[in-house]
């Protein structure tokens, strides 16, 4: 598909602004004000499609700040849940795929033992692509009970945390 002028000849300019440019220091990329306002007048705490969403909420997850039904969304995790029981010994890897619309900056796991008060937590290291990876540490003896979920958080600070799973040993 190309852009189609009709009629007689006209001329179109491209202008390639740098994504860090903000001219009028509003916190909003002026690309983004050009692209969805055509100017740099938009404030960051407007919501002009009135979903509930700011324009720099929109900014920040790269929704349309015009299209109530685009809203800022946080990551998805999918994850099969380990094996109950678990027959092996700790360490139990876990593995998820977490995709978000813009860029996932988090990714967390939280797990406890034999229901303890307060949650364990470690990073999950991005394996390549949407995959990230963790481990539950032992220790871990036969007869215990462990839950665990896993978290997540977009650039733009929306989090979503999966669901709940356990396994007994």
């Amino acid at each position: 598909a190309g852009l189609v002028m009709p009629g007689s000849p006209l001329s179109a300019a491209a202008v390639y602004i740098p994504s860090s440019t903000d001219g009028d220091a509003d916190g909003l990329s002026d690309w983004w004000e050009l692209l969805y306002f055509g100017s740099l007048a938009p404030l960051p705490g407007e919501d002009p499609d009135n979903d509930g969403y700011t324009n720099m909420d929109e900014f920040q997850d790269n929704s349309d700040p015009r299209d109530q039904f685009s809203i800022p969304v946080p990551p998805v995790i999918a994850h099969a849940a380990l094996g109950d029981p678990q027959v092996a010994p700790a360490p139990w890897p876990v593995t998820a795929a977490v995709t978000d619309n813009t860029r996932v900056a988090a990714v967390n796991l939280f797990w406890k033992r034999n229901g303890q008060p307060s949650w364990e937590t470690s990073s999950m290291s991005n394996a390549g692509g949407a995959t990230y990876e963790g481990v539950i540490p032992a220790p871990g003896v036969l007869g215990d009970t462990f839950n665990y979920r896993i978290a997540a958080a977009d650039a733009a600070g929306h989090t979503v945390t999966g669901a709940a799973n356990s396994f007994f040993v």
